[in-house]
């Protein structure tokens, strides 16, 4: 009867307990997702690998079709040219938030210059401040 009782609470805590604990746990992981395809960004144009850049920008991927490259490079010209992102350097990641269930928003900070990226799965980041 105690082992029955026992395995009862543990049922119980495990419905009430799971949910949050899951959904915390996919919250790190997508957050974690937004912080290393920025920082793999910057560290690709630093390092001037512009198709790798590229590739993070548009798609999170390390490697892309030519042809999508092609197709995204004046947009992502574009964007570089108004991220305030400079030549990449010294960028750190020091917060990042969840907007909603696929966008997540990094914060780069440099000396005393701050900007924010709004990250999206399925979208080209977007500079949505800058300081």
């Amino acid at each position: 009867m105690k082992k029955v009782v026992v395995a009862i609470v543990l049922i119980l805590l495990g419905t009430v307990l799971g949910p949050p604990l899951a959904r915390e746990a996919l919250d790190w992981k997508q957050r974690e997702d937004a912080r290393r395809r920025v920082e793999w960004m910057l560290k690709a144009k630093v390092a001037e690998d512009e198709q790798m850049a590229i590739c993070q920008w548009a798609q999170g991927k390390v490697v892309m079709p030519m042809g999508d490259i092609e197709a995204a490079l004046p947009d992502w010209e574009a964007f570089w040219a108004s991220s305030g992102l400079g030549d990449g350097r010294w960028w750190k990641v020091v917060d990042k938030t969840i907007v909603d269930g696929a966008t997540v928003d990094v914060t780069l900070r440099r000396d005393d210059e701050t900007v924010i990226l709004r990250v999206s799965e399925t979208d080209a980041l977007r500079r949505i401040y800058r300081d």
